[in-house]
């Protein structure tokens, strides 16, 4: 599963993250676009669910020890709306203030979701590495890539399940019923 990256947040780093990003989305299939992470499956987007944060949806930048370099950490959703029944198999972060769909990525596991019930995703990080630990990756065949269709990059295996010690997006982690 890729992760990919818009060119801003390439461009700009992880501060983009921190400080744009104000919305989180659950969506069927993976959006490349703003319109698709925003739009709810009814309208022809992929969206079952939409939260809105009161600030950004990342933590300011900080340093990461595993693998060196810098992270952001999503702040995670709890107990949020769902708007449509379906089936959840992507995430996606977005600024809605610029209309930017900034990062999307796979859960490890697709779930049903139901309007009936709340969902939550776990916290995650999302880590740019030192240039050292930058080639590490390289040399184990994990790499930054522009795609040929969208011109974004993906960060391919960037990050990782534990107990490796690198984490990679978690499926969501509850689903509660009424």
């Amino acid at each position: 599963m890729t992760t990919i990256l818009d060119d801003r947040v390439l461009d700009f780093g992880l501060n983009i993250l921190a400080t744009e990003s104000n919305k989180c989305a659950i969506c069927t299939t993976q959006p490349t676009t703003y319109a698709q992470a925003t739009t709810l499956v009814s309208g022809g987007g992929y969206a079952l669910a939409i939260y809105t944060y009161l600030g950004s949806a990342f933590f300011s930048p900080a340093a990461s020890s595993s693998p060196t370099g810098r992270k952001v950490t999503f702040k995670g959703v709890t107990a949020a709306p769902v708007s449509e029944d379906g089936t959840a198999a992507y995430w996606a972060i977005v600024d809605s203030t610029n209309s930017r769909l900034l990062v999307s990525g796979a859960f490890d596991a697709a779930l049903a979701v139901y309007a009936v019930a709340p969902f939550s995703i776990g916290g995650f990080d999302i880590v740019f590495a030192s240039s050292a630990t930058l080639f590490l990756m390289l040399s184990a065949g994990v790499y930054v890539a522009p795609t040929e269709d969208s011109g974004h990059g993906e960060l391919v295996n960037f990050i990782r399940a534990r107990p490796s010690a690198w984490r990679r997006p978690h499926r969501i982690a509850a689903i509660t019923r009424e």
